[in-house]
């Protein structure tokens, strides 16, 4: 009934090579034409034969968090259904979910994957690729096409980017929405985002599945590429920043006490993530992105964020705030500082569905050491790692991170708090629009990649619950209610959100 739009995350985009205009004549652009170099198989192998030419590929210009002038190489996203189905042949990512679509009347002409370069801030995928634009494009087609509202089903990343274009079409287009679209199923959603994009990507290179390995296994990745340059590499990366988790310690806590190395206990074990630095304690998320602004491609200058205390990472405190956000685009993927628009019509609604019980990254433990000064009266740079060696069976902690419930890559904090709590509230749900979550406990078996029980953040997308929920909306049957099994209520009621909001 229907027409769906499908907004792929990170795992699930490929990404093609396109050579450079004005470089077209050197060998990385001519070598890998047309080739994913990311989301396929043949991504392994040039990463291994053609290292220099896959880096330079995947790397942006760290001062506009855009195509590198000097690159030969360049990439965009696949385009349709064939960029986000299979990673390579047999690995499915919506191959599954796409099928079963078919099977009830689905094709090209009320189905569309709308693919995006991840690696961009969502303004700047605006900017280069004109891909909001091309987005209410394509709904607006089908929409006519079928003379049905359409349905919207981001997976992880995806959820944030289509939170900024309602806030974006909003701006441009007040109302837009009521007239286009039916509903917004959003799958394994980093919406309070995921605390292994600011602590292990950005600030120390490694991720909780490099930082796990064994030494030896390790040494081998190394040889692959370095931690210096995954660093250098995710930190020209803007998309990671719509990442970073949101709230601050009021949604994710600040335990941490004493000088660095000393307590790591946590007093709060649904709450508390921090991780501590050699001259102090950070206790909030404005710690971080205060340090790390510099190395991160930005949609304003460093000095303008720097002079706004990184409040786009933070939840609203006023009315006013409410208010600002509406018109700063800096923070339309910050859903504890943006409400959802006005406009949205009452049938409207907002689905979350995520998988459980599956050990989540929620809290890193990290050592420093200095770096040598390169030159004399030069401030010496702090080198960052995960305390792999950092074991604590009782706090849930291992190779120097904490784990929670969640799906292995996002923690029930970040994928249910909205839709648990945040947008049953007037002042992030202003037209009191319907939210339900749909939460999936993880039943894996024997059988592909789990079987069809699975639920962790990738696999889920073949989880034959999800699959028929997605179905049942698609197709006008509805009827879905909460399905919640995890803590996330009690969770979601600890977090003290400011008073006098919602009247």
């Amino acid at each position: 009934k229907h027409p769906i739009v499908i907004i792929p995350g990170i795992a699930s985009t490929n990404l093609e090579a396109w050579p450079q205009a004005t470089n077209a004549s050197k060998s990385c652009g001519s070598q890998h034409y047309r080739k994913r170099l990311w989301g396929s198989l043949e991504q392994f192998g040039i990463m291994l034969t053609s290292k220099d030419c896959w880096m330079q590929a995947m790397m942006l210009d760290p001062e506009t968090g855009l195509d590198s002038p000097n690159a030969s190489i360049k990439l965009r996203a696949v385009e349709g259904v064939t960029g986000a189905d299979y990673m390579f042949t047999g690995y499915w990512v919506f191959a599954k979910m796409i099928e079963n679509l078919a099977y009830i009347g689905y094709d090209t002409t009320n189905m569309a994957v709308a693919g995006y370069d991840w690696r961009l801030s969502p303004t700047l995928l605006e900017e280069r690729d004109g891909y909001m634009t091309a987005l209410k494009n394509r709904i607006e087609r089908m929409v006519k096409v079928t003379g049905e509202l359409a349905v919207v089903v981001p997976h992880s990343m995806g959820n944030l980017v289509f939170f900024y274009f309602l806030n974006w079409i909003e701006s441009v287009e007040p109302g837009w929405a009521g007239k286009n679209l039916k509903s917004w199923f959003g799958i394994a959603g980093p919406l309070l985002g995921a605390p292994q994009s600011l602590a292990g990507a950005v600030l120390t290179g490694d991720m909780g599945n490099t930082a796990s390995l064994s030494p030896m296994t390790y040494k081998a990745v190394e040889q692959v590429i370095s931690r210096k340059d995954r660093l250098a590499l995710y930190r020209t990366w803007g998309g990671v920043a719509t990442l970073f988790p949101r709230g601050g310690d009021v949604v994710w806590g600040g335990d941490m006490a004493g000088e660095f190395g000393a307590d790591k206990s946590r007093d709060d074990g649904d709450r508390a993530w921090a991780i501590p630095a050699p001259d102090e304690v950070h206790r909030s998320i404005e710690s971080f992105c205060l340090k790390l602004v510099d190395a991160l491609p930005l949609d304003e200058s460093a000095d303008e964020f720097l002079s706004t205390g990184c409040k786009h990472y933070h939840l609203a405190q006023s009315k006013s705030d409410l208010e600002s956000a509406r018109h700063d685009p800096r923070a339309w993927t910050n859903v504890l500082l943006t409400p959802l628009p006005s406009t949205l019509p009452r049938d409207f609604q907002i689905y979350c569905a995520y998988g459980l019980a599956q050990p989540t990254e929620r809290k890193f433990f990290v050592v420093a050491q200095q770096q040598q000064q390169q030159q004399q009266g030069e401030k010496a740079e702090w080198d960052y790692r995960i305390d792999a060696e950092l074991v604590d069976a009782d706090e849930g902690t291992r190779n120097g991170m904490q784990h929670t419930d969640g799906d292995l890559t996002v923690p029930i904090m970040s994928s249910g708090f909205m839709c648990a709590r945040g947008w049953r509230m007037r002042r992030y749900n202003p037209a009191g629009v319907g939210v339900v979550t749909r939460e999936i406990e993880d039943r894996r078996s024997s059988g592909d990649r789990g079987g069809p029980g699975a639920a962790d953040h990738t696999d889920v997308l073949g989880n034959y619950a999800l699959v028929e929920d997605v179905l049942r909306v698609v197709s006008g049957v509805g009827g879905l209610e909460d399905r919640i099994v995890s803590e996330i209520r009690r969770i979601s009621e600890r977090v003290r959100l400011p008073e006098g909001l919602d009247e």
